[in-house]
């Protein structure tokens, strides 16, 4: 007696593994769980509606936050680097100096422009012009009494308070200039355009006036600031410059020296000039006309998926915790 043919597809001793490896009670079929998921839609609908509704009301009783952006540029210097070019030829004689003209050996200004953003010395200027602690630390000052105070603490404050006095760490100390320097450096982000020397700046506040008048404020005092330290380094060289002539007598130094000097002078003079000195506006400031944070639609959105995706699992927590009183 012969035995059936047994096809290509089917292997009985395969899928006799199969269905040791996998417990029957672990194959749940796509229609079960569809099934079990239509049975209990209320508990789903329950959550979206919770997460939307959390989502509405943060939405509602958040700060409306709008972004002030500007678009900045090195100021064009092609003079200045042809000159520098020019000058390189003398550069071991400028060592005599104290300057340095090999060129690519100097950041320029515009990175320190970048850079400064956020220090101290930028925040100190920042607050003796414009009173900036004041409007961004509001919560500290005492308007009657002229003085910072503590601010309230909620139950978290008190807890990182008394963590800090264990350690013997003061819990609090009221707003300085260092810590201006930090807000400045979290708060106003210089970020890249187009993969060129451009960067775009941006702040974002509730106050919409304010963010404007802050980026206004943070590139003038920062190209000024620049200037004037350009300004007392270009003084102390010339008059090291006018001091070292006095003393050099081979006449091809002498007469690098006298380039140099002129060229200084040129530089000190075009510093006087009320013209952006580092940094120069590609795009004047601007801030948005509606808060671009909170968004509406974006909250409502993910708070309807989070809510749909907390729905599935509470369904299932359910029906195991019932399976198992049942069992």
């Amino acid at each position: 007696m012969t035995e059936p043919a047994v096809s290509p597809d089917q292997d009985p001793a395969r899928d006799a593994v199969v269905r040791l490896a996998v417990p029957a009670t672990d194959r749940i079929a796509f229609g079960d769980v569809l099934a079990r998921l239509a049975r209990r839609w209320w508990v789903i609908a329950a959550a979206v509606a919770a997460t939307m509704a959390l989502a509405a009301w943060y939405t509602a009783t958040a700060p409306k936050v709008y972004t002030a952006r500007m678009v900045i540029a090195p100021v064009g210097d092609k003079g200045a680097g042809a000159l520098a070019g020019r000058l390189a030829q003398y550069a071991q004689v400028a060592s005599l100096a104290g300057l340095n003209l090999r060129p690519g050996q100097e950041v320029t200004n515009f990175d320190r422009f970048v850079r400064i953003v956020g220090s101290a010395a930028l925040a100190e200027r920042l607050e003796a012009r414009h009173g900036l602690m004041r409007r961004l630390f509001a919560g500290s000052w005492d308007a009657d009494s002229g003085t910072w105070k503590r601010p309230p603490m909620g139950m978290l404050g008190t807890l990182r308070g008394a963590l800090l006095r264990a350690f013997g760490l003061p819990d609090w100390t009221p707003p300085s200039t260092a810590q201006l320097g930090r807000y400045l450096r979290g708060h106003v982000l210089i970020k890249g355009v187009l993969r060129s020397a451009m960067r775009e700046m941006v702040f974002e506040y509730p106050d919409r006036k304010f963010a404007l008048a802050l980026l206004q404020w943070v590139y003038r005092e920062g190209d000024d600031y620049l200037r004037a330290i350009a300004r007392q380094r270009t003084e102390r060289q010339i008059a090291y410059i006018q001091h070292k002539l006095a003393t050099v007598t081979v006449a091809e130094h002498r007469q690098a020296l006298i380039e140099i000097l002129s060229a200084q002078e040129r530089g000190l003079m075009m510093m006087q000039v009320n013209l952006p000195f580092a940094v120069e506006v590609v795009e004047p400031p601007t801030v948005s006309d509606r808060p671009t944070s909170p968004r509406p639609l974006r909250n409502l959105a993910l708070a309807a998926v989070a809510g749909f995706g907390i729905g599935i699992v509470a369904v299932f927590v359910i029906d195991g915790v019932r399976g198992r009183r049942t069992g």
